[in-house]
């Protein structure tokens, strides 16, 4: 049993680890390209009826543009951000003072939060990287969490498909991630989906779903 669960969370190790501080370091970004992240967010949060007093929580936010776009976008609602890597969590502190409500070091498969206290939980490109034997438990905590909303924006696979990721194995997991949310928890609804373009906005070519709970 401790070998299984250590297999599991491979991934997770890593991530917390020098892979994922290379990935921090990769992933600054500059004012103009944080408010573009923001302002897409906003767009599309409001557009499919997320109004902008809502509570928002990021399983993963890395150094947190996504909030702090939002933030700076103008979003009215308490944000909050859970980060497992250190050296992302310590430059999020840092960026986020005033902007976000509060910053969890920790990980999507125990998350800080009583049941059904944010009304709006989303991963953006966060999904894909977690162990197919962990992804059942990190999307119950996100269920569990929300009481309104969840938002999935994550690359897409009709069949799940295990992909190399700079050059490593057990790094990088794609699916058809919405079926999956819908099987695992039939009361969800399907509000809308649709795609993000990277040609057009500040993002990785990424799908997404948005649910409401019952």
């Amino acid at each position: 049993m401790k070998e299984e669960n250590e297999s599991k969370e491979v991934e997770l190790d890593a991530w917390k680890g020098d892979f994922g501080d290379d990935y921090t370091k990769r992933r600054h970004c500059d004012k103009d390209l944080v408010n573009r992240i923001g302002e897409t967010l906003f767009r599309l949060l409001t557009n499919i009826g997320v109004g902008p007093s809502s509570s928002l929580l990021e399983v993963g936010s890395n150094m947190g543009y996504n909030l702090i776009g939002l933030a700076l976008s103008g979003w009215k609602g308490k944000l909050y951000a859970v980060e497992p890597n250190q050296k992302a969590y310590r430059e999020l502190l840092e960026h986020s003072k005033g902007l976000i409500e509060k910053v969890y070091s920790a990980d999507g498969s125990l998350l800080p939060f009583n049941d059904r206290s944010i009304d709006l939980v989303f991963t953006s490109g966060v999904l894909i990287h977690v162990h197919p034997e962990r992804l059942k438990k990190v999307c119950s905590e996100i269920f569990r969490v929300s009481s309104q909303y969840i938002l999935c924006m994550e690359y897409f696979s009709s069949t799940p498909d295990e992909q190399v990721y700079r050059e490593k194995s057990g790094l990088l997991f794609k699916r058809d991630f919405g079926r999956y949310y819908l099987e695992l928890f039939p009361s969800l609804e399907l509000v809308d989906y649709g795609f993000l373009w990277s040609k057009v906005v500040p993002f990785d070519d990424l799908n997404w779903w948005l649910f409401k709970k019952g």
